[in-house]
């Protein structure tokens, strides 16, 4: 048994405190129930973790967190990511998990409500079911985590309702919300690879995304093009950006990914003033944009 513990661990950035949490092994069976544990802003009660046998173990593992906070687990290196070896111990041990959180922190979005449960056999996760309140939406998606390969592969599958613009251009690290208006994500997409850099130059599949009744606050991209086509005097003022910018009916489209590139054939904004279409490619690795758009002004 452990009362108000305290424990530093050299690859946590925040030191483990309030550790409360009872222990007991009998035979072939350990159980250790965890009232409190505190690391930074995260902290962690009501949890449970139970192993039986020893040769192929078994684990059923309960996490229930009020808040998880990212920046208190990361490190100044680049974290790295390895499959489990045949031969080893993990290779042995199946088991399940459910885990529940209050509130989530990443680098830059946050989330509430989170559930997530599942299995682990022959070196694989499997997510069966995660929800959760994010990117001021819903979402409800599954995936597996493969690690039985050479290298990792992980592959998720799912959606987020509801979503906003500005959620979204946050945790893509824009510092402004430049357009504002819910919509809809989905996705089935698969990464492999140790690292960061290594997912998204593998990353592969199908992402739809689309927004309705929306305004672009800002949008250089357009005003450039505005300017360039002279669309101010051609519309003899029909079209302009208000102080609440460009309001659109619907703006979205599908894309197919291969290799960390985004491709689109049927990009759509359309708006009161104007219907622009697109096609072209967002690159993920560098974040380059290359595409054609077309513009068709509506004036009445």
């Amino acid at each position: 048994r452990v009362n108000n513990g305290f424990l530093r661990l050299p690859w946590f950035t925040e030191p483990l405190k309030e550790i409360n949490l009872n222990a007991e092994f009998k035979g072939d069976t350990s159980e250790i129930l965890i009232k409190r544990i505190v690391c930074g802003q995260t902290a962690m009660g009501n949890s449970k973790l139970r192993m039986e046998g020893r040769d192929n173990p078994r684990l059923s593992l309960s996490v229930a967190m009020d808040t998880f906070n990212l920046n208190d687990f990361k490190s100044d290196s680049e974290a790295t990511f390895r499959s489990i070896h045949r031969d080893s111990i993990m290779s042995k041990v199946t088991g399940d998990f459910n885990l529940n959180v209050g509130t989530i922190n990443l680098l830059n979005t946050s989330g509430t409500q989170l559930r997530a449960s599942g299995n682990f056999h022959d070196r694989k996760l499997n997510v069966n079911r995660f929800t959760g309140n994010v990117l001021g939406g819903y979402a409800d998606a599954a995936g597996v985590v493969d690690l039985s390969q050479s290298k990792p592969a992980i592959g998720v599958q799912g959606k987020i309702l509801s979503m906003t613009g500005g959620h979204l251009l946050n945790a893509l690290g824009a510092k402004t919300s430049m357009i504002e208006g819910e919509g809809v994500v989905s996705g089935n997409l698969l990464f492999r690879g140790e690292k960061k850099t290594d997912f998204i130059e593998t990353l592969q599949g199908d992402v739809g995304m689309y927004s309705r009744n929306g305004t672009i606050r800002k949008w250089n991209l357009l005003a450039k093009i505005f300017s360039l086509l002279n669309l101010y005097d051609l519309f003899h003022g029909k079209v302009r950006f208000t102080e609440d910018g460009l309001k659109y009916a619907k703006m979205g489209g599908s894309f197919k990914v291969k290799d960390g590139l985004f491709t689109t054939d049927n990009f759509v904004l359309d708006s009161p003033s104007m219907l622009i279409t697109g096609k072209g490619s967002i690159n993920a690795k560098n974040q380059e944009i290359d595409g054609t758009i077309t513009v068709s002004p509506l004036v009445a």
